[in-house]
């Protein structure tokens, strides 16, 4: 599944995979794993506040 590149090469778990993808006329559209735990980024914003300083944007992963 996915495209036949996208996961070659040394496995990392830091970097989430492809799982699958559609190619459509005026956009993508990518399956990616989701790994646990794991929030979405509007969840993790809503915890905050509605809002994120910068030092915590440049610290989100």
């Amino acid at each position: 599944p996915g495209h036949p590149k996208a996961n070659k090469g040394p496995s990392d778990p830091q970097i989430i995979k492809l799982l699958d993808w559609h190619d459509d006329t005026d956009h993508y559209i990518m399956v990616l794993e989701r790994p646990m735990p794991c929030m979405d980024l509007l969840r993790f914003v809503e915890l905050h506040g509605g809002s994120l300083d910068e030092g915590t944007t440049r610290n989100v992963q």
